[in-house]
């Protein structure tokens, strides 16, 4: 073993491992934290060029342009609720002041075990609306995945082939079925149309995380679609042929996950049927939604998302979600190894701000487009990698709770 030389010297015979251990110590840890920047370095550099590639695809996916139709098509809505009484009045509301025949759109409405006054609103509002055709249907819990248990229930008494999901805690635009009926006479090969998400504006701490962290998730989804290789989409806003879902078998691949009846059903679409699968771009096909106030149930939602990562078929969305994980825990450590005193803070911020300038970026496409309002994370920047590191281990090795109910990882 090498010699110390430090003022511990004297002291080798009598304290040799505790010698040992004060000279090799701030050595070793010296050696470590070169090493650490190097590789949050290096991971910061692949994330900064995996945003410009994700940015560049996402600005090919072309504006949606509407033109004149020849027909109107009829659509089944289904919306599966569970104590949504405080949501409920926002899109029933919305469903109001559709501009389109009501004649033509169907709302099935399953009721997944709520305990509020859900049915109730549904009930009063169905006595004012006389032109809609309501039926309203009670979920029958199977299994682990109760949203995608009651879709498919709800398409057993479906009317009509093409079927619009949206959530309870949304609103339509006004435009929505007259844009959604317009896009698919103009891709009359489409089997799965997915379109944007976007959150209302809230004065809660937690809003413009939720905002940015959509926009991220926009421009990726709209990379997917532009390389004809959908990763993602939002079950707020999806329509898809009913008989194309039965072609597939809908969900039978993934009753095993409780969340994911958009991506799965958009994976296994795609796989079936390369090429059907399309997204909208257009500010009046955004469904609008409200963020979580209640920061438990939006790291639930943050655990659930990022669980069902672990069951995608695409190599290639795992690897990205690794990369970003990575790059959210490597800045945490390299914060950490500044607060405690042992490297200086310009490479860090640096580094940090980097990260967030990419982010940016890439919500620059979608916000250039009009989905979304356009703003630069500044708070959310900072607040976002400390948030995906934290709920890591319970993504792992944890369970998540989602409407009252708990659920594996």
């Amino acid at each position: 073993m090498g010699h110390c030389h430090c003022h511990h010297r004297g002291l080798v015979v009598e304290y040799g491992f505790t010698c040992i251990f004060g000279c090799l110590l701030p050595h070793q840890m010296e050696t470590a934290m070169e090493i650490g920047f190097g590789l949050v370095k290096i991971l910061v550099g692949a994330y900064a060029l995996l945003v410009i590639i994700l940015t560049g695809k996402a600005k090919q996916l072309a504006p949606f342009t509407a033109t004149e139709t020849r027909s109107q098509r009829a659509f089944s809505v289904v919306i599966v609720y569970r104590d949504e009484a405080h949501n409920l009045p926002a899109l029933l509301a919305s469903l109001s002041h559709i501009q389109y025949p009501k004649n033509l759109i169907e709302l099935l409405f399953i009721n997944d075990g709520s305990t509020d006054q859900s049915a109730d609103i549904i009930h009063k509002w169905r006595l004012q609306e006389h032109l809609f055709d309501v039926t309203l249907m009670d979920a029958v819990r199977m299994g682990q995945s109760p949203k995608k248990e009651a879709i498919t229930r709800a398409l057993t008494v479906a009317r009509f082939d093409w079927v619009v999901t949206t959530d309870a805690d949304c609103s339509l635009p006004p435009r929505f079925f007259d844009l959604l009926n317009n896009y698919l006479e103009q891709q009359p090969n489409a089997r799965l149309v997915a379109g944007p998400v976007g959150y209302r504006a809230d004065e809660n701490p937690f809003a413009d995380l939720q905002h940015h962290q959509n926009a991220a998730l926009l421009a990726v989804t709209m990379a997917g679609f532009a390389d004809e290789n959908p990763w993602l989409g939002q079950g707020g806003n999806l329509c898809f042929s009913k008989n194309s879902f039965h072609e597939i078998n809908g969900y039978q691949k993934h009753l095993d996950c409780a969340s994911g009846d958009d991506v799965f059903l958009i994976q296994e679409m795609h796989a079936q049927f390369p090429g059907s699968c399309h997204y909208v771009v257009h500010p009046g096909y955004v469904v609008q939604t409200a963020p979580l106030s209640d920061i438990y149930d939006f790291l639930n939602q943050q655990i659930r998302w990022a669980s069902k990562s672990k069951k995608y078929p695409s190599a290639k969305i795992k690897w990205m979600g690794l990369l970003v994980a990575a790059v959210n825990m490597g800045l945490v450590a390299i914060m950490l190894a500044w607060w405690l005193g042992y490297t200086t803070g310009f490479i860090v911020l640096a580094l940090w701000a980097v990260k967030i300038m990419f982010d940016s970026l890439l919500m620059w496409v979608p916000m250039r487009r009009k989905l979304i309002r356009s703003s630069i994370p500044w708070f959310s920047g900072w607040l976002y990698p400390w948030m995906a590191t934290a709920i890591i281990p319970a993504v792992l090795w944890g369970t998540f709770t989602w409407k009252g109910s708990s659920y594996q990882s």
